[in-house]
């Protein structure tokens, strides 16, 4: 016996299918009333009920421990696994299946290692290791398929071509896809082929293949009607609804598409129902409210999102919740029930920062940027929490206001950062920092907010908090941004100089009688968006730069760094630098000058050139608490932090070495 299922919470994050297949835990030493908690974790895993299904199965594996059942254990922490991958836990899942794997070389059972070994190929891809998961995932594919076992050979194949989709290697893909889609109708399991058909009308539609991918969901939505009413029947209805939705919206002829989409989603909406599966109805109705919303259809919108978040009641899905309380804020915002829709988007703020880190740490290439998905919801609830302020009269209640609009932005600062580095190292360095709100007497910090249609500036100063609001887009900003930076690059010119200006005539200018009026001598950014590209200090009002009235600081985030002064006394410093062109760089100008200024200044340990290699930095890191580390270096930093680095003599010293 085996049951079969995707990833459910993965439709949203990731909008593949992945699929496993498990087999039945089997042994000679099961007692009933292990079997009875097998059992009852599948029939709830297959309704949604992931908390009850692990419930269920961590009684049954310590059962098993408590016979040194190595096999059974095994088996069970792949049905956890499983379980923590559709809720987004990944690494948990990742934790499970290696144990599992490990055990696997005490007992015979190769159908079992193979299938463990897949499944933790899939869970290397949710958790950014992908050249692991393409070795396992294709060893899998090969090792299933020579020994007769298609069914497995298609679940890895799936994967497989999930990895390649994510990379975005469409070709690649599809041909994975399409060789799993032969295994799976060899193994006669039709709701993995409908599963494949759906990912192969997505891999369509993400190459521009619009007409060949209407063609696949016309053939799997018969392929659908033939399927019995299952969990797996509703979530490839579900998913051939949100491709006929993404469809609608790039076609000349919407109005066909959008309808098919409506139609399919509240087939799956009846499909889900009838086996009472909660999550999968919330799915539907959830995914028809976003479709409603947008053809402008208001109130079947809300009815539809309070049907999705009715069946959430009982459950506990964050990642799934958020979603739809989102979706009622922008409806509320919509028709001007701006306190109602303030308190959805709050609602919504609190469950996505439950599972942010997760979503964050676990985005594939197919993810796309944060800050577009779901750090939007972040970037909506300053919008209209400032919007408000502009109608409050109450001092301390505007002031309210615009520390709440600040903080939702600062939460989003904090997820960006999570999701670049995709570890936990910015939640431990938050744990440790105090924020920096209390600032000395003439220090100031500048905090803008770019939104689409204006830029708005909050501006703490040792009395209080001031606001401006500056009539220019985002788009316009951006612009002036990218002009600014691609000026000053060139050295010999001054061109850059009237871009410095109006920047500084957006950014500063609305301020300057506040700061001067405090005698303020110290500014602290902390830039959003495209500011953060470009040098401050760098400004220009026409007759000097800001550098030359202000000392000028800039941080991540309020809450990201540690107000503390480094102390003077004992300060230790460390100073590395490269003069000579090294690997295809040419020589920086000014280093050795640089160098030795602060040698001079401070006394530091200083590698330069030859001696500035990784090992020696590492070296020196791991031997030393110095208090500053000061790089002057080529350095190249990339949207994916894997392909960022710090030249150093004989090498790139990348944020993982960090």
């Amino acid at each position: 016996m085996e049951f079969r299922f995707l990833l459910k919470a993965l439709l949203f994050t990731f909008s593949f299918f992945f699929s496993v297949v498990l087999t039945a835990a089997t042994s000679s030493s099961n007692s009933l009333s292990t079997s009875g908690q097998i059992e009852a974790g599948k029939q709830a895993f297959n309704h949604g009920r992931y908390e009850n299904a692990l419930a269920a199965w961590n009684v049954a594996l310590n059962e098993y421990r408590s016979t040194d059942n190595k096999e059974g254990q095994a088996q069970i922490l792949h049905y956890k696994a499983e379980a923590y991958l559709a809720v987004g836990q990944y690494y948990r899942a990742t934790t499970q299946l290696e144990t599992a794997l490990g055990l696997t070389k005490s007992f015979a059972n190769e159908q079992l290692a193979a299938q463990l070994a897949a499944s933790l190929g899939t869970a290397y891809l949710l958790t950014n290791r992908n050249d692991e998961a393409r070795e396992l995932l294709e060893k899998a594919v090969k090792g299933e398929q020579a020994n007769g076992r298609l069914a497995s050979a298609a679940v890895a194949g799936n994967n497989l071509g999930n990895l390649h989709a994510s990379q975005g290697e469409y070709k690649a893909a599809i041909s994975a896809y399409r060789q799993a889609t032969v295994d799976a109708k060899a193994a006669e399991n039709s709701e993995l082929t409908a599963k494949l058909s759906v990912n192969i009308a997505r891999a369509l539609l993400d190459s521009g293949r619009d007409k060949e991918a209407l063609e696949s969901l016309k053939q799997v939505s018969k392929q659908a009607a033939s399927l019995s009413a299952s969990h797996e029947k509703a979530y490839v209805l579900i998913g051939v609804g949100r491709l006929y939705s993404r469809l609608a919206g790039t076609s000349n002829t919407p109005a066909r598409l959008e309808k098919l989409a409506q139609q399919t989603l509240k087939s799956a909406a009846v499909a889900a129902q009838s086996i009472k599966d909660d999550r999968a109805i919330s799915y539907a109705y959830g995914y028809l409210g976003e479709l409603y919303e947008r053809t402008g259809r208001a109130e079947e919108a809300r009815l539809s999102t309070q049907k999705a978040l009715h069946h959430l009641r009982a459950i506990t899905a964050p990642e799934m919740r958020y979603r739809w309380q989102w979706l009622q804020a922008r409806l509320l915002k919509a028709s001007g029930e701006t306190d109602l829709a303030i308190n959805a988007y709050r609602r919504a703020v609190d469950d996505l920062q439950t599972v942010r880190p997760v979503l964050a740490s676990g985005q594939t290439g197919q993810g796309g940027d944060f800050r577009q998905q779901a750090g939007q919801l972040y970037l909506d609830l300053a919008d209209l929490l400032l919007k408000k302020a502009d109608s409050t009269s109450a001092g301390q209640s505007v002031e309210v206001e615009l520390l709440e609009a600040r903080n939702a932005i600062e939460m989003l600062k904090g997820a960006e950062l999570e999701n670049y580095f995709k570890d936990n190292c910015v939640a431990a360095l938050k744990a440790k920092t105090t924020g920096i709100d209390n600032l000395g007497l003439r220090t100031a910090a500048i905090y803008p907010i770019v939104l689409p249609d204006r830029l708005e500036i909050l501006l703490s100063l040792p009395d209080g908090m001031k606001r401006y609001t500056v009539s220019v887009s985002a788009e316009r900003l951006n612009e002036e941004i990218n002009r600014f930076r691609s000026r000053l690059e060139k050295r010999t010119t001054h061109q850059y100089k009237r871009h410095a200006k109006k920047i500084y005539s957006w950014l500063i200018e609305p301020m300057e009688k506040d700061l001067q009026a405090q005698k303020i001598d110290t500014l602290v950014f902390i830039p959003d968006e495209g500011l953060r590209t470009i040098p401050l200090a760098a400004l220009y009002d026409g007759k000097d730069f800001l550098i030359s009235r202000y000392a000028v600081a800039t941080t991540p985030g309020l809450t990201l760094t540690d107000p503390k002064p480094l102390p003077r006394k004992n300060m230790k410093l460390l100073i590395a630098g490269l003069t000579e062109g090294v690997q295809g760089f040419p020589p920086l100008p000014d280093v050795a000058g640089e160098v030795a200024r602060l040698d001079e200044l401070y006394g530091a340990t200083v590698l330069e050139n030859t001696s500035f290699t990784q090992s020696r930095i590492e070296q020196e890191l791991q031997q030393t608490p110095f208090s500053i580390v000061h790089v002057a270096s080529h350095g190249k930093f990339q949207s994916e932090v894997k392909d960022t680095f710090l030249l150093t003599y004989d090498g790139k010293l990348n944020m993982d070495t960090l």
